[in-house]
């Protein structure tokens, strides 16, 4: 039974909240997916399929549960557990940054989530992690993944012929179209000379859990600073986001709130690592992030890690205060050691000059 309509979501789907006829107080929600005009049977197809990766989903750690899907032939229809909280998205807009220890509490649940969708046979690369798409309870002791709509699927058959894994991808996307935030994207999709907007290209050419892992890294971030690591300048375009982590780093967190130990900023950084020297230093697995995270809870108050890029060897998008070199760019005539030099040796002419003027008087 249907109470009422919730919000609009992506791909022309509609949200509504409801309940059982037989129970009143077991709401749920339900999903309401419609297929656009001119629509290549295939793109609906891959759409259909995705219904289908969300039941694969259910029952798993941290992701909202499928009750039930199926399609009429130009509509799909989803029902899903309904969680009570808000996103964390609102959570972070009305509270601001977590503390540190507790941000990677919740990050942790988050990554067993992510984990469940890697570790499936056919692997799915989740593609569009972000704070609108993850729910913490009332009781704030959980965080859930709660939307799947762009969700890729991954099919490896191994070929004794090639002896290498043939890869096949099922993914929503479209020549010259790219779906997603821009600011989770990974930065790997563009050609950064061209700013070429084939997308479908690049994930064909490998698309990996790489992509979630950018996503991971930018919504940790968030978690701890309270906004997101790049941003646009005035008048910039929407997309030119993705350049940023391209050409600047990460700032340094560790030195802006001296509460985030070094191996929490360096978590962050190996997942959004971007720039050509910087990507040998990326995670592989999401095991690896995991093992991170708990050898950094269980170490918390002896935090004796190096951070792996230091900040005289980052080029930040806007002035920090902590990057001393530049401090030095930005300081006024006045405040560099030459000024005093030449305002001593300014001093003493004009004491000359005056013991001079006094004698020929």
């Amino acid at each position: 039974m249907i109470d009422r309509f919730f919000k609009k979501g992506g791909m022309d789907s509609e949200i509504y909240l409801g309940h059982y006829l037989s129970n009143c107080d077991d709401k749920i929600v339900i999903k309401v997916i419609y297929k656009p005009i001119n629509c290549q049977p295939e793109y609906w197809q891959n759409i259909i399929n995705e219904s289908i990766t969300n039941q694969r989903l259910s029952g798993k750690p941290n992701i909202i549960k499928t009750i039930e899907s199926w399609n009429d032939g130009d509509k799909i229809f989803i029902i899903m557990e309904y969680v009570e909280g808000i996103s964390l998205k609102q959570y972070l807009h009305e509270n601001g940054p977590f503390l540190p220890k507790i941000a990677l509490h919740y990050f942790l649940k988050i990554l067993f989530g992510v984990k469940a969708m890697h570790d499936l046979k056919h692997q799915i690369i989740h593609r569009d992690l972000k704070p609108e798409n993850m729910i913490i309870n009332t009781n704030l002791n959980q965080i859930t993944i709660i939307d799947f709509g762009i969700s890729s699927v991954i099919e490896k058959k191994y070929s004794h012929l090639l002896h290498r894994d043939e890869v096949k991808i099922y993914t929503n996307e479209t020549k010259n179209e790219i779906y997603g935030t821009y600011s989770y994207l990974l930065p790997d999709i563009i050609d950064k000379n061209q700013f070429n907007y084939d997308s479908h290209a690049a994930y064909q050419a490998g698309l990996t859990t790489q992509f979630d892992f950018f996503s991971l890294g930018i919504i940790l971030y968030e978690m701890v600073m309270g906004k997101q690591p790049f941003h646009l300048e005035n008048g910039e375009k929407e997309e030119n986001i993705l350049l940023k982590p391209l050409k600047y780093d990460m700032p340094c967190i560790s030195s802006i709130n001296k509460t985030i130990p070094k191996a929490l900023e360096n978590i962050i950084f190996r997942c959004i690592a971007c720039k050509k020297e910087d990507k040998k230093y990326r995670y592989t697995t999401i095991d690896q992030i995991i093992a991170d995270c708990n050898i950094l809870l269980d170490n918390w108050d002896n935090d004796h890690q190096q951070l792996i890029k230091q900040i005289h060897n980052r080029v930040l998008q806007d002035y920090q205060i902590f990057n001393l070199n530049k401090i030095k760019m930005h300081q006024y005539f006045y405040q560099h050691w030459y000024f005093f030099v030449i305002m001593i040796c300014f001093l003493i002419v004009c004491i000359f000059a005056f013991v001079y003027m006094i004698k020929m008087l």
